[in-house]
């Protein structure tokens, strides 16, 4: 098609276009040198034009991060030995000493047998910046700052590509997380993840890859090794990180964490694959006793139901009253007589026959049905009480709750319930119904913690803390909450009568209890030396298999029938 203006016009035209263009176009000789300019790159780079003439490329082309100075002029140069056309995105090098971030096109011109070069730099500090935004929230947790999922299963794909070592799939989760979202402000949850994150952040780990902030409270790691063995050091280091306390605003708290791994190749080729053994062997770590870390084996998980058909079958469980109450003696050590019982959950399943609850209760609490069982538990126990009182046995009943039922909105109206069922029976006492509650219910002492204490206290029950000991609460809380009992936890026992600072600590438990007015249950009790050793530190009562099992309803009555004749 032939041109509507001629060659002179046309001329013009682009000379005009390109002088006022807000781009910052320029001519370069055969040297690389500036011969021509516009006044937007006059702008851009904040020289003027007989500055920038007959000087190089290279003074705003150098970029900072890379080894060789002119290595982008290298590039051009080459690039155009080959081709007519030349882009890259660049650190342009203003006269200000600033880098700024740009763009930069160039054209080889041969005109009359002489090569020039025209190109075109662009100021596109608003278009990466949000470039970079977009990317750090796509790709970077915003509390924590560090990878995110969709980021480490893309950089795993990238080293199941590449590597010739083996890789260590590791992903971890902080136990009991919904007890601190219950508990904590958000702000002080957050405080948490970036305790936990600089912490282990901090320690250099050889071999790792990438730490990433895979969930709201799950976390993986990639660590790429010549032996998968070679990593073990560093989770272990990563686990003594949580033995110290984090601080939660003005208190302090432990966290607890489980630990699943797996490694390429030998759990699995594929991405997918990896990491949901690595999810399952962090699984199994959570709802085993005394494991932390799991590394990946096929045996896992062949005792326990897929979590979500085990979800399904526990909600028809819990229409169909097949979670039953089983109950622990426990005995007034001084006289040696049967003082109560603790209720205990188990599940009658239809085909699997009766259930503990290591085989279900970590997918109640998941599936947030904690609340409906604690109710569940609380009438049949209620019933039983009445039972029991209509035989003349009177004795104390414990009644777990933990944190995300204890700060149930429903919590107190259902024991209200309870209560004027139990009440219509004239024997009944209330202070013999004790509502034990874990350490992690009352992690920080807030008002709205004390005041659910209060309101069970002025509703005539005993209030208990169970499983004293183990991380969350302080001495302080025995001062802090009207508790009636304290029960020491079973990890101070096991070792009680072969180590001498077990002993120690269970004798300051008891005499600071007893300052306040309240009793001492020493729980976990297997042996008769154990016995004798909490008896003689001043302990009221105890429970354990050296006195009973949990029991059902009929041998937990027979029981009562035999002492009652003693």
């Amino acid at each position: 098609m032939t041109n509507l203006i001629d060659s002179h016009l046309k001329s013009q035209v682009l000379a005009k276009i390109c002088t006022h263009s807000q781009e910052g176009i320029f001519i370069l000789d055969a040297d690389w040198c500036f011969v021509w300019v516009n006044e937007s790159l006059s702008m851009i780079l904040g020289y003027t034009e007989d500055e920038l003439l007959r000087s190089p490329l290279a003074m705003v082309t150098h970029d900072p991060n890379s080894h060789q100075p002119y290595s982008l002029i290298h590039r051009l140069q080459n690039n155009l030995q080959i081709e007519d056309y030349f882009f890259s995105e660049f650190s342009c090098h203003t006269r200000y000493d600033v880098y700024i971030d740009a763009n930069i096109t160039v054209w080889r011109v041969d005109v009359e047998n002489e090569f020039y070069y025209a190109g075109a730099i662009r100021d596109v500090r608003g278009s990466m910046a949000t470039k970079r935004t977009l990317e750090k929230v796509l790709n970077f947790n915003q509390t924590t700052g560090l990878p995110n999922r969709t980021f480490f299963m893309s950089q795993l794909a990238d080293h199941l590509l590449e590597t010739y070592q083996e890789l260590v799939i590791v992903r971890f989760n902080i136990d009991r997380f919904r007890a601190y979202l219950n508990a904590l402000d958000e702000a002080v949850i957050d405080d948490l993840l970036n305790q936990l994150a600089n912490r282990i952040g901090r320690l250099a780990l050889g071999n790792l890859k990438i730490f990433s902030h895979y969930g709201v409270d799950d976390f993986a790691m990639l660590f790429e090794c010549k032996h998968a063995d070679m990593a073990r050091d560093a989770l272990e280091q990563i686990m003594q990180q949580f033995e110290m306390a984090f601080g939660a605003g003005e208190e302090q708290v432990y966290l607890h964490i489980s630990m699943g791994v797996s490694v390429y190749p030998k759990d699995g080729e594929q991405m997918d694959v990896l990491v949901r053994n690595a999810e399952k062997a962090m699984n199994f770590a959570k709802h085993s006793e005394g494991q932390d870390v799991v590394w990946y084996d096929t045996s896992l998980g062949m005792e326990t139901l897929p979590s979500l058909k085990l979800e399904a079958q526990i909600r028809r469980a819990l229409e169909n009253g097949e979670f039953v109450a089983y109950y622990q003696p426990k005995y007034e050590l001084q006289t040696g007589q049967l003082a109560g019982f603790e209720t205990l959950v188990r599940w009658h399943h239809p085909t699997r026959g009766l259930l503990t609850p290591f085989q279900f209760i970590h997918t109640i609490i998941e599936s947030r049905l904690s609340f409906e069982l604690f109710e569940q538990m609380l009438n049949q126990a209620t019933t039983q009480i009445l039972a029991w009182l209509d035989m003349n046995h009177s004795v104390n009943v414990c009644i777990n709750t933990d944190a995300s039922e204890f700060r149930h909105p429903s919590f107190l109206s259902s024991l209200q319930s309870a209560l004027d069922k139990a009440h219509t029976h004239p024997n009944f006492d209330a202070s013999k119904m004790i509502i034990e509650m874990t350490e992690s219910s009352l992690m920080i002492k807030d008002d709205t913690s004390v005041d659910a204490v209060n309101a069970l206290k002025n509703m005539g029950l005993s209030v208990a803390l169970d499983d004293f000991g183990t991380g969350y609460a302080s001495l302080s809380y025995l001062h802090y909450y009207p508790f009636d009992y304290v029960k020491i936890d079973k990890s101070f026992i096991d070792d009680i009568v072969h180590d001498q600072k077990h002993c120690d600590i269970v004798e300051a438990i008891v005499t600071m209890t007893h300052r306040l007015g309240m009793k001492v249950i020493a729980e976990g009790i297997e042996t008769e030396a154990q016995a004798n050793l909490v008896r003689k530190l001043g302990c009221e009562y105890a429970q354990g298999y050296y006195y009973g099992k949990p029991m059902s309803a009929r041998e937990a009555t027979d029981l009562l029938k035999k002492n009652s004749l003693k």
